[in-house]
C-alpha cells in the first residue's frame, strides 16, 4: 500500500488495476480520452480518474465535476483546486489541494521494472546529478528513477504557473542524503512567475516496487519568484 506523502489538507487516493472493472468515471472523462485509445491506455485512464475523484472529495470538493483533459493532455481541475495524477500499468495515484493552500502539486509514480539504459541518463540528468547517481553502483538504477520521478513531479507542480511542461534539464536537483529531500533549482527563465535561480523541494522514495515522488509548491509561488533554500 502506498501511503500519502502529503500533509493532511491534501486529498490523496490510490486506484489499482484490480479495481478497474468496478470503477466508474464520468462519460465526459472517457470522451476526453478519445475513441482511438487502446484498451491498456483506457484502463490506466480509468484508474487515474477514479483516484482523482476520490482525492477531490478528500480535499473538500463534495461533488466533483469530471476532470477533463487540456490541450497538452493535462488534467483540468475544478476552479479553486490544484492537483496531479500519475500511474504505472497497475496503480494510479492522485493528490488534490485547495488553491488557497498551494499553488501547485506534483506527483509521480514509476515502476522499477526493467533497467534503464545509461544513454537515457544523459538526456535527463545534469553532470552533478549523474555524479550522485553513479556514486552508488548498486543503486544507480534506483537513483536515476528517483531523479527522473522527482523532476516529473516538479514539472507537474509548476505547470499551472507556466502553462507548459519544463524540460528535464531546465531544473537541477541536489539530494540531501541526511533528510532524503531533493533541493531543486530552476536553471532558466520560464515565465513571469518562474525564474532562473528559483528553488523548490521534492521528495522521492521507494515503496515496494515503485518510486513515488511529490512536490508541493507554497501558495506564495502564485505571486512571483520564491526561494525555499
Amino acid at each position: 500500500m502506498i501511503a500519502s506523502p502529503f500533509p493532511e489538507y491534501v486529498g490523496f487516493s490510490i486506484s489499482t488495476m484490480d479495481d478497474v472493472n468496478g470503477l466508474a468515471i464520468h462519460p465526459d472523462e472517457l470522451r476526453s480520452l478519445g475513441k482511438k485509445a487502446r484498451e491498456k491506455r483506457r484502463r490506466e485512464f480509468i484508474m487515474g480518474r477514479a483516484a482523482s475523484r476520490n482525492a477531490l472529495m478528500r480535499a473538500g470538493c463534495t461533488d466533483p465535476p469530471p476532470v477533463l483533459r487540456g490541450a497538452m493532455g493535462e488534467p483540468l481541475w475544478p476552479e479553486g483546486y490544484v492537483g496531479a495524477i500519475s500511474h504505472t500499468s497497475v496503480v494510479a495515484v492522485s493528490a488534490v489541494c485547495p488553491v488557497i493552500l498551494a499553488s501547485g502539486i506534483g506527483l509521480d509514480v514509476e515502476d522499477m521494472g526493467e533497467p534503464v539504459e545509461l544513454p537515457v541518463f544523459n538526456l535527463v540528468c545534469s553532470d552533478s546529478e549523474l555524479q550522485w547517481i553513479h556514486a552508488s553502483r548498486d543503486e544507480c538504477q534506483l537513483r536515476f528513477r528517483m531523479i527522473f520521478s522527482a523532476k516529473e513531479a516538479a514539472y507537474k507542480a509548476f505547470f499551472p504557473l507556466v502553462g507548459a511542461y519544463i524540460d528535464f534539464k531546465d531544473a537541477e536537483l541536489r539530494r540531501d542524503d541526511d533528510t532524503g529531500i531533493f533541493h531543486g533549482t530552476i536553471l532558466k527563465n520560464i515565465s513571469s512567475r518562474v525564474h532562473k535561480g528559483q528553488t523548490f523541494t521534492a521528495e522521492s522514495r521507494l515503496s515496494g516496487n515503485v518510486v513515488l515522488s511529490h512536490v508541493l509548491l507554497p501558495h506564495a509561488f502564485r505571486d512571483g519568484p520564491v526561494h525555499l533554500d
